[in-house]
């Protein structure tokens, strides 16, 4: 039943079939069957009277009066489904359009992080995503303004971050000043004094080393926990790794990646983050996307993964901007500066070289393959790296030589029962951290020698010259690589503007001493490296920001450091994996840098590093 209402101005586009008007002269109210405009417009309709036909001139349509109707007015519904719509659609609104957690927070958002926040993960009932914008990108106000959000809505009771050892002090701090979210951190101690109650249970708001996570202790503990996560946030998760087989079959976990399928199996929502989850090999991209559907991604890398985009989101830093619409990242100009090694340095490199390559083959024969492929990767590494690397390394294995050779028998049952366990630790090295992948290296070339006296003299005979020839080498102060250094930063005017700061990348160790002991003469030098406890890097990081002119550090710097004040850097060695050199260009391009960012990369062209970066460039 319909009742009249208003009449209206006529619209012509409202002339439509099923719209009532009443025509001019004409009292009753007809309905609309067919419209064919024209210079005369003809009316099919129905009403009172019967069907008829209605023909009008343009000049009459304004005579036709369109009648506006409705239906009677009920209230006898069914309330439940109305309820349910209303707040379907309220919870539908507030998603995208309240941002509760930006008005009491103390925070600047960006565009791409409210974008990511309320475009992605909030219009996910159960989340499950892997967030993989660049680095330097923001990702930790990402993760806070969706924790904030979640426990505003009522949603976020229990929340779980598994991030690096060294990064748990920055997110809790970050956490606390940005979103006045307080979180614990859970370590060994808590364990200690809880003997009566799972510290997991105990804790609604905790962040955890992913090394102490993945240990018995910690992850039987999390196992048996009674409360689950109501979201969980995985830093670094590149970290997280697998081997395949050659069918794609998942062969080997590491420790880390059990954990996270744990953390991923206890939690309603989860959050991966990396901005490098493609490490060059499909299955590591498929391992992260796993953990987010164990069930859907199944136990075998599929030939062609497919990323779904509610699953996932990477954002370049050339695409990003501010709230005014300005590029946020300042420009970032790499430089390969290019030399040879010649005279001693080059006999030394080609010596080196030979000696892994070809002399331990003939030492040891064919049974040694493995051995020689790891010696060498290593060694490679060294003498490229620096001549007091390989110095070093080839003393410490001299003097490893000497000591097996006063006792031969005890040497050859120690020798045996380390190469029974050795291989299992190399296959994880890109899973550990700085000191753990140091130890393994320094295991196998000193500890895993010739498994006879014969071959242990012959060895022994083999390293002295070499020994010999890196100490005449580093003896002569006149190495190319570090007079490159050098020259690069004369060319910066370190010297003449103080105000200037430079970050320089290195692999070793031993590398690292040699510039600090060489830089010191004339800089204020500060550095972090794996063997340093995590107070001492904090401390050297807060030097090298208000006091120090140039830091030297190892890959323990290149994730989670924020030193975007600076904006000069050098990789004096270039690591193999291209995710870490991300990483360390992200520690100073990043939000809050206000200058273009300069990396300078070392190349000696005619090694077989320079050979395999060029062929990469090409």
């Amino acid at each position: 039943m319909y009742r009249e209402g208003l009449t209206v101005v006529v619209d012509i586009e409202r002339m439509q079939p099923g719209v009532q008007v009443r025509f001019p002269d004409r009292t009753e109210a007809v309905t609309l069957i067919a419209v064919r405009p024209g210079p005369f417009w003809e009316f099919y309709f129905d009403g009172p009277s019967g069907p008829g036909k209605r023909v009008l001139a343009e000049s009459e349509l304004a005579g036709v009066e369109v009648i506006e109707t409705m239906g009677e007015l009920r209230f006898d519904g069914n309330p439940v489904p109305f309820r349910l719509g209303v707040e379907a659609r309220r919870i539908d609104i507030a998603f995208v359009y309240e941002m509760a957690a930006v008005a009491v927070s103390n925070i600047q958002p960006l565009p791409h992080q409210l974008e990511a926040v309320y475009e992605c993960f909030l219009r996910e009932p159960r989340l499950r995503f892997l967030l993989a914008d660049d680095p330097g990108a923001g990702k930790t106000i990402m993760a806070g303004l969706y924790m904030k959000e979640l426990i505003l809505r009522r949603a976020g009771d229990r929340i779980l971050v598994v991030a690096p050892a060294s990064l748990r002090p920055q997110w809790v701090r970050e956490l606390a000043e940005r979103f006045q979210l307080n979180f614990v951190q859970l370590d060994a101690s808590h364990f200690d004094a809880s003997l009566a109650e799972n510290p997991w249970d105990q804790f609604d708001k905790i962040v955890v080393s992913r090394d102490f996570l993945r240990t018995d202790r910690a992850l039987q503990a999390f196992d048996a926990a009674d409360k689950e996560w109501d979201l969980a946030v995985v830093d670094e998760a590149h970290g997280f790794t697998i081997s395949v087989d050659g069918k794609g079959y998942i062969s080997k976990k590491s420790e880390r990646y059990k954990a996270a399928e744990a953390v991923a199996r206890r939690s309603h929502r989860l959050v991966l983050m990396t901005a490098t989850p493609h490490s060059g090999r499909d299955y590591s991209l498929w391992a992260l996307l796993r953990l987010l559907d164990l069930d859907a991604w199944g136990d075998r890398c599929p030939p062609r993964i497919e990323v779904p985009a509610q699953q996932f989101r990477k954002v370049s830093k050339e695409i990003m901007r501010d709230m005014a619409g300005d590029k946020l990242f300042k420009d970032r100009h790499p430089q390969r500066v290019e030399y040879e090694i010649t005279g001693r340095e080059w006999d030394l490199y080609s010596q080196v070289t030979e000696f892994v390559s070809g002399k331990l083959r003939e030492i040891r024969g064919e049974q040694s393959k493995t051995t020689a492929g790891f010696a060498l990767t290593t060694m490679q590494r060294r003498v490229a790296s620096s001549t007091r690397a390989i110095r070093r390394t080839l003393q410490r294995r001299l003097e490893r030589i000497e000591k097996a050779l006063e006792d031969p028998a005890t040497y050859l049952r120690a020798r045996r029962a380390f190469q029974d366990t050795l291989f299992a630790d190399v296959e994880d090295l890109e899973d550990l951290d700085e000191k753990s992948r140091w130890e393994v290296e320094e295991a196998a070339l000193e500890a895993w020698l010739p498994s006879t006296v014969g071959e242990l003299d012959a060895e022994l005979g083999a390293v002295r010259p070499l020994l010999a020839l890196a100490q005449e080498v580093e003896d002569s102060r006149s190495e190319r690589k570090l007079t490159e250094l050098l020259e690069v930063v004369a060319s910066l005017g370190l010297r003449e503007d103080r105000r200037r700061q430079l970050l320089i990348f290195t692999e070793h160790k031993d590398t690292l001493d040699y510039l600090v002991e060489n830089l010191s003469k004339d800089f204020e030098v500060a550095q972090i490296h794996g063997q340093m406890k995590l107070p001492d890097r904090i401390a050297q990081e807060r030097y090298f920001r208000e006091t120090a002119q140039i830091m030297v550090a190892t890959e323990a710097a290149g994730e989670g450091i924020n030193l975007q004040f600076c904006h000069l850097m050098v990789n004096y060695d270039i690591p193999w994996n291209p995710n870490r050199l991300e990483q360390r260009m992200g520690r100073i391009h990043r939000i809050g840098q206000t200058e273009d960012v300069y990396i300078f990369n070392l190349v000696a062209s005619n090694t077989r590093e320079g050979y395999v970066l060029t062929r990469f460039r090409d």
